[in-house]
Parts: C-alpha cells; structure tokens; sequence
C-alpha cells in the first residue's frame, strides 16, 4: 500500500492548478495600450518655469478593462527636450475604448531657450501649415495587469503650429 506524502500531494495540486490559470488566461493576453498626443496648450509663464497642459489619449486595444493608476511623459520638440510631468488620474478605460488624459507638463526655461529661438524664427516668416515635430515618451501605470503594470510608450507626430494656443488669463 503507497503511502502519500503531503509534501508531494501540495506541490502536484499547485502544478496543475497554475498550469489550469496558465491555460485560462492565454486567450486574454493585455494588448498594450496606444498613447499619443491629442493636443497641447501654455497654461502659464512665471519665472524660470513654463506650464503646458498636455491632453494624451489612450486606446485600450485590449479585451479587458485598464485601470490608469498614473502617467509620467516627457515631450520633445525638433528632437530638442521640452517638458516633463506626472498625472494621478484613477480612471478606467473600457475594454476596445479609448479616453483623453489631461497632464501638467513642466519646461525650465533653459530647456525652452532652443525651442523658443526656433519658433520665434517662423514667428517672423510664417509657413501656412508649418508643423512642429514631436516625440513623446513615458510611462503608464496601471492596475490590473498582473505582475507587468508600468506599460512603457512612445509616439511621434507632428504639431501645427497654428494650433498652440496662448497662455490661459
């Protein structure tokens, strides 16, 4: 007559109910989000310091619900750094649908300095339809991924300068 041992009866129920989960979940796989830049706006000038309001929209290519915990970007402009900053939105996006996150983003003037130059520039000549290229980098962290919830993103376009608004009174 065999004797169990518990040891060996604990690890065999483990196996097969993680290979069981393992199966489960294959067809559910996380699609990363995309994000990319909607829109972008000076919300002030003070000092050393500019404030722009950056609208990022995210699509959840995924068929499961994102909850966004948080984000931390960083914009470029002509290849040259322009802003960085961090939102907190506690939102959740539907499975297949997409949503626009507002994020402070924040410039030193000595990062705006090149940037400032350059468009000061085209001030002068305008271009009917000049456009501005952008890089924009970051982070997406959200909550019901598994073991994997910062979500890393880049996305590049372009930015009609006509477009940029000025700063909010």
């Amino acid at each position: 007559m065999p004797i169990h041992h518990p040891l060996r009866t604990t690890v065999a129920a483990a196996s097969l109910l993680i290979l069981f989960m393992g199966c489960a979940t294959m067809g559910n796989r996380l699609e990363p989000p995309r994000i990319g830049l909607s829109s972008i706006r000076v919300l002030d000038i003070r000092g050393l310091e500019t404030t722009f309001e950056v609208d990022l929209r995210i699509i959840n290519r995924s068929g499961r619900s994102l909850t966004v915990e948080g984000i931390d970007c960083e914009l470029a402009l002509d290849g040259r750094q322009l802003a960085e900053g961090v939102a907190h939105p506690q939102i959740e996006i539907a499975a297949y649908a997409d949503t626009i996150v507002p994020v402070k983003v924040y410039s030193s003037m000595f990062d705006m300095i090149g940037i400032a130059r350059r468009l000061i520039q085209r001030a002068q000549k305008p271009i009917r339809g000049e456009k501005l290229a952008y890089a924009l980098s970051g982070h997406l962290q959200v909550a019901n991924t598994g073991l994997f919830g910062k979500i890393a993103f880049d996305s590049e376009g372009e930015i009609d300068l006509e477009g940029l608004s000025s700063p909010a009174r």
